[in-house]
């Protein structure tokens, strides 16, 4: 340590501009997250491999926690949150250059995990020749098209560049060396969450009523705290900033213990309709995903608005987070809550963990059901790998362009035609307990699949 003034610079932006953290995370459950979303990965690529060697092949060249998910940075991020705060507790020129290194290693795990994305993003593409004019469609009529995509992805690139040079820039420091250069002003603002509580309607408190008691995760958890309603404005589902309802809600496994969180959009509700009409939407996968409720007549799928497959930018469940981290805990410092959004992180790996529960349980059905060979790659990786979340772009200790990461789309599509109704249609036409059998959907599915023989989902 050569320069009491590099020190002190350093000291500074480790205070006022951290790199890398995660105020209020709790760190041993997002390392046990962590492990556990690997263990999961892993049977997702047993079952995906089974009875197909090329399939195998590839999976040993490309494994999921390193090219799909961002496996080895988490790990590096959750140990630098670490390290920030023993620093903070003993500011000791030594532990300064610890946080230095921890910093340095999680940029360059980032950039390293980003452009193996990047490049398997590209791999699929060519194998499954998708052009420059092919778009990308989610749940609520977003589109994006190819460019978007693959400047998005980019993105993330050019981000974790960018977060290496700081990194880089505050490691010198401590080698001596003098810098006048201020951090970007982008990663000490501190954006408004603005949100305030509401009363649910009368229909849409008996429709998150029969969700509780009968939807995924909810009957497989206990809640031990529940926030909310309140009224958030987001644009991610009618393509302008538009306000809905949202509770949170934080859980406990039933079968593990594992501590989590769910957000629940409770304003409005997505059905996919099981008719005639819509045949031509019943392709083989369709088919096999919904047969067991077609059987019995039962005329809708309910579909959460808020599963993170249902849509590519899913920040807002940070943005949830955080509004209610800062009611839940005061104590906590609230510029760091604001510009971090990760106090929760660690409750967020359990949503990661079902989700990937969700695709061991998809793969399963897809091999029982014969659809395998007419899974697209590519269209898995961009409704899967969720990686505004993944790659914490909603975290400005983690995200330091100036501009903000795009992943909502660059369009919008008509959804007329389409299967997904709201609940504004559907609710009226549902009588006489014809919208408790609807909501029971994803337990008959399930009871259906076990009497095959087919092992659920958690169990793995």
């Amino acid at each position: 340590m050569k320069s009491p003034d590099s020190f002190q610079e350093f000291h500074q932006l480790a205070v006022r501009d951290p790199l890398c953290a995660a105020e209020g995370m709790d760190i041993e459950r997002a390392v046990q997250g962590l492990n556990e979303i690997q263990r999961a990965i892993a049977e997702v690529e047993r079952e995906s491999c089974e009875g197909s060697f090329l399939r195998k092949l590839f999976i040993a060249r490309y494994p999921i926690a390193r090219h799909v998910l961002p496996l080895p940075f988490l790990w590096s991020f959750v140990d630098s949150e670490r390290v920030r705060r023993e620093y903070l507790a003993d500011s000791s020129e030594e532990s300064a250059r610890k946080l230095a290194l921890s910093w340095r290693e999680s940029s360059r795990v980032l950039e390293k995990c980003a452009r193996r994305y990047m490049n398997l993003h590209r791999t699929f593409r060519a194998l499954e020749n998708v052009g420059n004019s092919d778009v990308f469609e989610d749940r609520f009529g977003n589109s994006s098209s190819s460019a978007y995509i693959h400047n998005s992805v980019a993105s993330l690139v050019r981000n974790a560049m960018t977060l290496r040079g700081e990194a880089d820039r505050r490691f010198r420091l401590l080698s001596g060396g003098s810098s006048t250069k201020e951090p970007p002003a982008v990663s000490r603002e501190t954006p408004v969450l603005l949100a305030h509580e509401v009363d649910l309607s009368p229909e849409s408190a008996r429709v998150h009523a029969l969700e509780r008691l009968y939807g995924t995760p909810f009957r497989h958890v206990d809640i031990l705290e529940s926030y909310g309603p309140f009224r958030y404005n987001l644009r991610n589902f009618e393509g302008v900033t538009t306000p809905h309802d949202f509770t949170l809600y934080v859980t406990r496994n039933k079968k593990t213990g594992r501590i989590g969180m769910e957000v629940s959009r409770v304003d409005a509700f997505v059905f996919y309709e099981l008719t005639e009409r819509h045949n031509f939407h019943f392709n083989d996968i369709s088919m096999a995903n919904y047969r067991s409720l077609i059987e019995r007549g039962i005329s809708y799928w309910y579909e959460s608005s808020t599963h993170l497959y249902t849509m590519r930018d899913q920040r807002y469940w940070m943005d949830i987070a955080t509004i209610v981290d800062l009611k839940r805990r005061p104590e906590l410092n609230r510029n760091y809550l604001l510009t971090q959004r990760s106090s929760m992180f660690d409750l967020l790996t359990d949503v990661f963990i079902r989700h990937t529960q969700f695709n061991i349980g998809y793969a399963r059905r897809r091999k029982s059901n014969g659809t395998a060979s007419t899974y697209s790659p590519y269209r898995g990786l961009l409704n899967h790998s969720y990686p505004s979340l993944y790659y914490l772009t909603f975290n400005k200790s983690v995200w330091r362009l100036p501009e903000e990461p795009q992943f909502i789309g660059d369009g919008r599509v008509s959804t007329e035609g389409r299967p997904y109704r709201p609940s504004a249609e559907v609710l009226p036409t549902l009588v006489s307990g014809a919208l408790e059998q609807v909501m029971q959907g994803s337990r008959i599915r399930e009871a259906y699949e076990r009497e095959r023989g087919m092992v659920p989902m958690d169990e793995y």
